[in-house]
């Protein structure tokens, strides 16, 4: 894997990208009626890109790094400024303001369908610009599918309607992600919802699972599909290479930070139940609204059981949304408040293993047997 370059490297990408794009706003300013980029707020959306963790410039400059590598590896001969282009672009859609009708597009739906806007304003762009515009437009477009949970035969489908260098994007996109990051992120964005790791979950239940297809799903399969699925979603054999050697520093990595919660988990468990002024609650936290285990759910003397036990009996009851009434899903989660009113979720999936040894290999267990899928 490519090491980060010195923060010089950085800066300079940053600066001829700045550039790009500021001469791209200018080129924009009488054909932009969708978009309300503008010479005021340029500095603005440029600050916001510079300072994203997940999307932002730093990110760009790790893709255009690796793109670098697998064109030199690959000998694939494309020019620098395709990589350039497509590295600094790929995901700028979500940052910039689009207007629908008389209203500004909220930042939540530009960043789930960033690759159509961006596709929308190299279309407007591109003959400004000089640049080949159907084929940039299109590598844009689909540098995500991988994420879309297509079938082989689809991915092998976007590989033929996309250029090189929108395979050597795709490839390096999913490669230049930190693992570390994305696993905490992961972690946080589901405490208190859904979870993939439950001792009463078949395998074939879990395979059912498909990421950012809509429906009730358990985020950590999207991140699972991401760093350990299968590598025909690759395009690149150097890609391929990078991804499947990054497989085993993923699994590692996960198994410490979840063992790491685990732990952490049952020492607030432990205070809570031998500390003064401390509460244990089982409920789901969904969107605005906490939803509390119905009485009618629970077992008999359920307030009487020991913690584990009790941990182990809610891991099992179905959560039966209104607005859903015919989809179950399981994600009732222990709701901790200390003293001074501080609220922290537990996963009782994890807490539910006897030791960290367990945790760690039905976690792999698990973790391999959902990739298979």
């Amino acid at each position: 894997m490519t090491e980060k370059a010195p923060i010089s490297d950085l800066s300079r990408f940053t600066q001829r990208a700045v550039r790009f794009l500021s001469t791209v706003n200018h080129k924009l300013c009488d054909k932009k009626p969708a978009f309300s980029l503008n010479n005021d707020n340029l500095n603005l959306v440029l600050m916001s890109w510079k300072d994203d963790p997940q999307h932002g410039v730093e990110h760009s400059f790790n893709v255009y790094q690796l793109m670098k590598e697998i064109n030199n590896k690959e000998k694939l001969e494309i020019a620098d400024s395709e990589l350039f282009l497509r590295a600094i672009l790929h995901d700028f859609g979500e940052f910039i303001p689009f207007i629908r009708g008389d209203k500004e597009i909220s930042r939540s739906d530009r960043s789930s369908k960033h690759h159509k806007y961006m596709w929308f304003m190299i279309l407007v762009a591109a003959k400004s610009l000089d640049l080949n515009q159907n084929e940039l437009a299109i590598d844009i477009f689909h540098h995500d599918d991988f994420y879309r949970g297509l079938s082989k035969e689809q991915i092998q489908h976007t590989k033929n309607s996309i250029s090189l260098a929108g395979q050597v994007l795709s490839d390096a996109d999913k490669l230049a992600i930190d693992s570390d990051a994305t696993i905490k992120r992961n972690r946080i964005g589901s405490l208190g919802k859904w979870y993939f790791l439950r001792q009463d979950l078949t395998d074939e239940e879990r395979k059912k699972w498909q990421p950012r297809k809509g429906g009730l799903y358990d985020g950590f399969s999207a991140l699972v599909r991401e760093f350990n699925g299968p590598d025909w979603g690759i395009y690149t054999e150097i890609g391929k290479k990078l991804f499947n050697e990054r497989k085993t520093d993923f699994k590692e990595k996960l198994a410490e930070y979840y063992k790491h919660e685990y732990l952490k988990g049952w020492e607030i468990l432990d205070r809570a139940q031998t500390e003064h002024g401390w509460q244990i609650k089982f409920a789901l936290k969904d969107k605005d609204e906490i939803i509390h285990i119905p009485e009618r759910q629970l077992p008999e003397n359920f307030s009487e059981m020991e913690i584990r036990e009790q941990i182990s009996n809610i891991t099992k009851i179905p959560v039966i949304k209104k607005s859903t009434p015919e989809r179950k899903y399981f994600g009732y989660s222990i709701r901790v408040t200390d003293p001074s009113g501080v609220q922290t979720w537990l996963d009782p999936s994890i807490l539910n293993y006897e030791n960290l040894q367990e945790l760690a290999k039905n976690l792999i267990k698990a973790v391999d047997e959902f990739s298979a899928s």
